[in-house]
């Protein structure tokens, strides 16, 4: 019977402890977001659109589990934080909901592929970027008064600093998540 653990420095970790692992992402999901929303915000935007919290507990459940394993941060952590903190505001909780739902699919799907996998994170966020830009689009009424490209070009310069958070929990849980028969 195949096992589908994996190492994280040494220590092994069978399905069995997927159900706590669920719990922590989850906690983590709300958390994150939450004290990073506690630093001293100095320039114009939330500091959460720059470090991008929430998109942390995603990225490793999608890296260290099944897909819905990260799809339940991706639709839970955006409304929890909503109702405990009120961030994210009203206005953005949809398409920031959506912009996650991609990420974690296209952060899984990446996951084992050899170079892409190395930089999922940035990678399926600028695709989720582009894909919010695209219903903008579409559907303006999602963020009325918003221009689709002026609010891509802002989200991905103010988020400079998140990619690069993003691309350090990418590498650093890809690299020592080994799998074994």
């Amino acid at each position: 019977m195949k096992n589908t653990g994996f190492l994280i420095y040494g220590v092994k970790w069978d399905v069995k402890w997927q159900p706590v692992a669920v719990s922590v992402l989850l906690t983590a999901t709300v958390a994150l977001p939450f004290f990073v929303h506690l630093i001293s915000n100095t320039g114009s935007s939330p500091i959460g659109a720059v470090l991008l919290p929430i998109f942390y507990a995603p990225l490793v459940a999608a890296l260290l589990y099944r897909v819905h394993v990260g799809l339940l941060a991706a639709v839970a952590g955006p409304v929890l934080n909503h109702l405990i903190t009120g961030m994210p505001a009203p206005e953005i909780l949809l398409i920031l909901t959506l912009e996650l739902i991609l990420f974690t699919g296209i952060v899984y799907r990446l996951r084992n592929v050899s170079y892409a996998g190395w930089i999922s994170g940035p990678l399926a966020y600028l695709s989720a970027k582009l894909f919010s830009m695209l219903m903008l689009f579409i559907m303006p009424a999602i963020l009325p008064g918003q221009d689709p490209f002026s609010f891509f070009t802002y989200s991905i310069s103010n988020a400079i600093p998140g990619l690069f958070v993003l691309l350090i929990i990418g590498v650093a849980f890809r690299k020592w998540r080994v799998h074994y028969a």
